[in-house]
């Protein structure tokens, strides 16, 4: 999870949540113990302030379910260090509910890892056909996709090639160019 901002509606909390019951139904299912099970790993910078209430409610919630040994804390990462941070990961997961664009899938799907993510409108605009979607706020589904990912990461392969096809469309390039071309049709 790789989080610039942090508020309500970015869930991270929803995130986490998601998260435990991924861990509840891998001991079920697979009698694999938490200590043994993939980290949660959330970068960012903003997630080492304790003083913001949204980042306090996260800290007490994994201390709550005892998962401090699960879930890794980054801290502030370098635009370079993103790809290897999605690369090593088996997926993407990013439960916002409101977005003006989604830089964060865009990077995970440039990486080919499966994406999960939130159905907010400008999602499932840009990313209906090649995300795998589920309700933020309902974390047993959160839970039941991450482990489907987990367990069966074949199914997922086409949505991955499909969403690394449309990653490439989105490079700070075209963006500038587009741009460009808005300011200079406006200026004549």
């Amino acid at each position: 999870y790789l989080g610039g901002g942090i508020n309500k509606s970015k869930n991270s909390i929803g995130v986490i949540q998601g998260y435990i019951e991924f861990l509840n139904i891998l001991e079920k299912k697979n009698n694999i113990q938490k200590n043994k099970a993939p980290y949660l790993v959330i970068a960012g910078g903003k997630f080492q302030d304790k003083t913001k209430r949204e980042v306090k409610e996260m800290y007490d919630l994994i201390e709550k379910e005892n998962i401090q040994n699960n879930v890794l804390f980054t801290g502030f990462y370098e635009d370079n260090q993103k790809y290897s941070l999605l690369k090593n990961s088996f997926a993407f997961i990013h439960l916002s509910m409101y977005e003006g664009f989604g830089f964060s899938p865009i990077e995970a799907l440039r990486t080919k890892i499966p994406t999960i993510i939130h159905p907010n409108p400008v999602y499932i605009e840009l990313f209906k056909q090649v995300s795998n979607m589920v309700d933020g706020n309902k974390s047993k589904e959160v839970g039941e996709l991450i482990y489907s990912i987990y367990t069966n990461p074949n199914k997922y392969k086409e949505k991955i090639e499909k969403g690394y096809n449309l990653s490439l469309k989105y490079t700070w390039q075209n963006t500038a160019k587009i741009t460009h071309d808005v300011f200079k049709k406006v200026l004549e």
